[in-house]
């Protein structure tokens, strides 16, 4: 009688077999990249406007509403000003809220940071900067002032680009509220020195702003791939 002490089991075999067969992994698509990187952008959007009490949303209607039903003039003097200095806590937290929150490891190991998160939250300060100054831009766009236009788009881009290279930079959301502060006040508001970067009182300057907007983002990627590195 033969013995069947050293066949193998059918699971051996089949486990066998299944481990020798080659394994075919499917890359992802242009479209679930893309796809990611929304959901990055709706998720940096929500951290920034993280507990804004209902009254911060009353009073940033409210800015809306007084930027559709004044004269232009006034809308860029002093509307616009009051609109582009409300939501300062909320621009002061890029390029540095993960450091504040202690998530930094976190964040900074997952994929691609530098490409995908940190334009993502450059981007959400970018959409509460259009948001909380769209009336003042339907205002100036009904009234046909293409120059106050021009420093409105030039503000809204040199805002948040700013907020990220000083958050980035510092690690801190006092650099920019305290220098944001100084600029509104000194240009502006009250023309002490030529840095109306608004167009409240002049042309906005785009020529100097947009090129210096666009340093601000370089920077804030060459000091975010420095923190990656350490």
């Amino acid at each position: 009688m033969k013995s069947t002490a050293s066949l193998p089991k059918p699971e051996a075999v089949s486990t066998s077999q299944s481990l020798s067969e080659p394994v075919q992994l499917t890359p992802l698509t242009a479209s679930s990249n893309g796809f990611a990187f929304g959901r990055i952008l709706i998720s940096e959007l929500k951290l920034l406007l993280k507990g804004q009490r209902w009254w911060w949303y009353v009073i940033a209607i409210g800015l809306f509403i007084a930027s559709l039903v004044n004269k232009t003039e006034n809308v860029r003097a002093f509307i616009l000003p009051s609109a582009w200095l409300w939501p300062i806590l909320i621009w002061s937290g890029l390029g540095n809220r993960e450091i504040q929150n202690n998530v930094h490891q976190m964040v900074f190991s997952s994929a691609a940071p530098l490409w995908r998160q940190l334009p993502a939250t450059w981007l959400a300060g970018f959409l509460v900067t259009i948001l909380t100054g769209s009336g003042a831009a339907l205002n100036l766009l009904g009234a046909g002032d293409g120059v106050g236009l021009l420093a409105w788009i030039s503000a809204a881009i040199f805002i948040p680009s700013f907020a990220l290279a000083s958050g980035v930079l510092s690690n801190s959301h006092k650099l920019f509220e305290v220098v944001y502060v100084a600029l509104w006040y000194l240009g502006p508001m009250n023309r002490v020195l030529p840095v109306d970067y608004l167009g409240a009182n002049s042309s906005g300057n785009i020529g100097f702003f947009i090129p210096l907007s666009i340093a601000l983002i370089v920077i804030a990627f060459i000091g975010r791939a420095r923190q990656l590195q350490n």
